[in-house]
C-alpha cells in the first residue's frame, strides 16, 4: 500500500506527541522511546521476512557488545552510585528527589520530574533500551509471521524448556546483583547483564506459551475477555495509571503519599488501581468501541471522526 507510510509515520508522530506530554508529569515514559523506535522500523521495513529473527536477536543483544566497549573506553571513569531502591543521582541525593515530589509547589515538582527525565534517558545508554526495544518489535514480527503465537506456544515442552533457562539464568543475575542500567566496569558485571537479557527474553517466551495453551484449553474463560479488553484499551490504561498514581502520591494534587509507603504498599496499590482499571475497560467497552484515547489517537491518523458510541440493536 503507497499510503501505508506517510499514515504510519503520522500515527507515530502523534503517540510521540503523546509520549512527549505524558513525560513531563511522569518520567518514566514509555510511549516517546516506542514512537521513536518505530519511525526507525518503517525505514527498516523492507528487510526479507526470514532475517527479522537474526536482526531482532542482534539488536536485542547488541548493548553486551556495547557495554564491553564502554568498559574499555570511558565507564571506569564514571563515579559509581550506590544501588538502592531509591532514585540516586549525580548530583541530585534521594531525600532531594523525595523532597521535590512531596513540594505542594507545582513548578517544583515539574522541575524535579523533568530532573529525573534527564537522567532516564541518559540510562538508555548503558543499557541499550533502544536496541532492545527495536530489536524486540522485529523478534515479535517474527514470531507472529512465523504462527508461533498460535502453533508452537501451545508446546509443552517449549513452555518447560523456555521457563527453566529463563528461572536459571535471571536467578544468576540475581545472585550477582548487577544492574543493566548502570555502566559495566568488569567482566562481572558484563555476565550479569548477558544472563539478564537471556533469563527475561526466555521467561517472556514462557510466559506468552503459557497463556496460549490456557486460552486454548478454557477459550470461553470469562478471565480472557477481561484481558482482552484491558489489551484494547492499553494505551488508556497506560496513561490513566499515571493519573491515578500522581491522585494518589503528589500531594500538590493529591493524597501526598510519595515517600511515606513501604515498596510492598506501594505494590498493593498498583494491584488495587490494576483492579479498577479492568472493572472500568470491562464496563466501558458494554457502550463504546474504543478506548477514549485510542479513538482519539485514531481520529487523529485518519483526520477523521469515527463512531465511538456502540449501536444498540432493538
Amino acid at each position: 500500500n503507497p499510503t501505508f507510510p506517510r499514515l504510519y509515520l503520522w500515527r507515530m508522530i502523534l503517540l510521540l506527541g503523546i509520549g512527549v506530554i505524558h513525560s513531563f508529569i511522569w518520567s518514566g515514559d514509555i510511549l516517546s522511546l516506542y514512537a521513536l523506535m518505530g519511525m526507525v522500523l518503517l525505514s527498516l521495513r523492507n528487510i526479507p521476512v526470514q532475517n527479522t529473527l537474526y536482526v531482532g536477536l542482534s539488536l536485542f543483544f547488541l548493548p553486551i557488545l556495547l557495554t564491553i566497549i564502554y568498559m574499555f573506553t570511558f565507564a571506569r571513569d564514571i563515579p559509581e552510585l550506590p544501588k538502592t531502591a531509591l532514585l540516586v543521582y549525580p548530583d541530585m541525593t534521594p531525600e532531594q528527589v523525595k523532597a521535590g515530589f512531596q513540594s505542594t509547589d507545582i513548578w517544583v515538582v515539574l522541575k524535579t520530574n523533568l530532573h529525573s527525565l534527564k537522567y532516564r534517558w541518559l540510562s538508555f545508554i548503558p543499557d541499550g533500551r533502544p536496541f532492545k526495544v527495536l530489536g524486540l518489535f522485529f523478534l515479535g514480527g517474527y514470531l507472529y509471521s512465523s504462527n508461533f503465537f498460535t502453533t508452537n506456544a501451545k508446546k509443552i515442552k517449549l513452555m518447560v524448556l523456555f521457563f527453566a533457562v529463563g528461572a536459571i539464568f535471571t536467578f544468576a543475575s540475581i545472585k550477582i546483583e548487577g544492574s543493566v542500567a548502570s555502566y559495566s566496569r568488569n567482566w562481572t558485571d558484563v555476565l550479569d547483564k548477558l544472563l539478564h537479557e537471556i533469563g527475561q527474553l526466555s521467561l517472556t517466551l514462557s510466559y506468552i506459551c503459557m497463556l496460549s495453551k490456557l486460552v486454548d484449553t478454557f477459550p470461553k474463560f470469562i478471565g480472557f475477555t477481561w484481558l482482552k479488553n484491558y489489551g484494547r484499551m492499553s494505551l488508556t490504561s497506560y496513561i490513566g495509571h499515571t493519573i491515578i498514581s500522581i491522585l494518589i502520591f503528589y500531594p500538590v494534587v493529591g493524597l501526598g503519599y510519595f515517600g511515606n509507603l513501604t515498596l510492598e504498599n506501594t505494590y498493593y496499590v498498583a494491584v488495587l488501581i490494576l483492579i479498577f482499571q479492568l472493572l472500568f475497560s470491562n464496563i466501558w467497552f458494554r457502550y463504546f468501541s474504543f478506548g477514549p484515547i485510542e479513538w482519539a489517537w485514531r481520529c487523529a491518523t485518519f483526520r477523521t471522526i469515527f463512531p465511538i458510541r456502540i449501536k444498540k440493536t432493538k
